[in-house]
Parts: C-alpha cells; sequence; structure tokens
C-alpha cells in the first residue's frame, strides 16, 4: 500500500473520495476484496490518484484481471504525475500488456517516472539503453542511470551496472559517473550523451 497509517487518517478527514480510498485501504488490511475494489473504484473515478492506482492494480493483478481497465486507470494517474503509475504505463507498454507493443512509449513513460526519482523506472529505462529496445542504445545513459537506481538499493541495479561497466571506455565510464553524480530528483534526465 502507498499511504501509511497517518496518512489514511488524515485522508479520513477530507472530502469523500478520500474517505472513501481510506475505507478502502481498511477494507484491503482486512482482505475484503470486493469491499475494497468498491470503495477505491469510486475513490478512483473522483479523481484521488492513490486509488486510480490501486485500482489499475487489482485489474493487473487479478480482481480481477482486464489489463486495458488496467491501463486506464493507470493513465488517468500517470496523467496526474503519479510515478508509480508513470512506471506501470511503461512496463505495459514494453510488455504489450492491455496495449500494442510500444517501445517509444514505454521509454516516455519510464523516463517521466525515473525523473521524479523512482529507480523501478530507472532500471527500466536503463535496460532499455542498453538493448536499444525502442530506443537508441546508450550504454553511457544505462550505466548512469542503474548507478542512481544502485544509489537506493534497488534490487539487481548495481549487479547490472558492474556488468556493463567492462563496455564502456574510460572516457564514457567518466561521463556516465559524472550524470549519475549530477542528477537530482525532479530534474530531467538527459536523453543523449557526448559520447
Amino acid at each position: 500500500m502507498k499511504k501509511t497509517l497517518l496518512s489514511m487518517l488524515v485522508a479520513l478527514s477530507l472530502n469523500a473520495a478520500y474517505a472513501d480510498f481510506a475505507k478502502g485501504s481498511a477494507y484491503y488490511k482486512n482482505k475484503s476484496y470486493a469491499d475494497v475494489f468498491q470503495e477505491f473504484k469510486e475513490s478512483a473515478a473522483a479523481g484521488d490518484v492513490n486509488a486510480q492506482y490501486n485500482l489499475a492494480s487489482m485489474y493487473l493483478y487479478g480482481f480481477p484481471i482486464n489489463e486495458k481497465e488496467a491501463l486506464k486507470w493507470y493513465t488517468m494517474a500517470a496523467n496526474q504525475g503519479d510515478a508509480s503509475s508513470q512506471s506501470m504505463l511503461g512496463m505495459m507498454y514494453e510488455r504489450g500488456q492491455g496495449v500494442s507493443e510500444n517501445k517509444q512509449e514505454a521509454a516516455k513513460w519510464y523516463l517521466l517516472s525515473a525523473n521524479q526519482g523512482l529507480a523501478e523506472a530507472q532500471l527500466g529505462l536503463g535496460l532499455m539503453y542498453t538493448n536499444g529496445s525502442g530506443i537508441p542504445k546508450n550504454t553511457v545513459l544505462a550505466y548512469a542511470l542503474f548507478s542512481i537506481a544502485a544509489a537506493q538499493n534497488y534490487k539487481d541495479a548495481k549487479e547490472l551496472k558492474d556488468k556493463l561497466e567492462p563496455d564502456l571506455a574510460p572516457n564514457q565510464l567518466a561521463e556516465a559517473q559524472e550524470i549519475a553524480r549530477n542528477w537530482k530528483v525532479g530534474t530531467l534526465f538527459p536523453t543523449k550523451t557526448e559520447y
């Protein structure tokens, strides 16, 4: 769950949409999935970004499985700037889940999420740069993204970074390390490099 108990309590004091989200979260903890589904659906329809993300996840993973509905709700949350939803859209477009496979669209969503600091998206975009999958191959940017994700202790990022390092010339490695060192959450990650 993306909300802590404190934020659930705060949500209870807000408008009905937020109260429905908190109620849905409580149902989730008690494993009343039919109730949580209904509460998240109502909150999501009212524009609650967290409910949209959670409802999309329920559709994607089986409450019931409906990838097109998952795509719809992730898109709504992603368009409100939700980094987790943006990353999930990247994955769905990359894999062709609920939508035709579109690597360029996947890279777009991963980049939006990665710019917000989500390590999962940084890893996904890094893999796309490593393989030249839908975007030009760029091992410098891939290494920088893996480095940033590894600094957040994201699983597999350090291993991927270490595996890629021998493929980089010294000037490429220096550039990748500089990009990783200078990048800050909320700034645009570069999409081109010198080398």
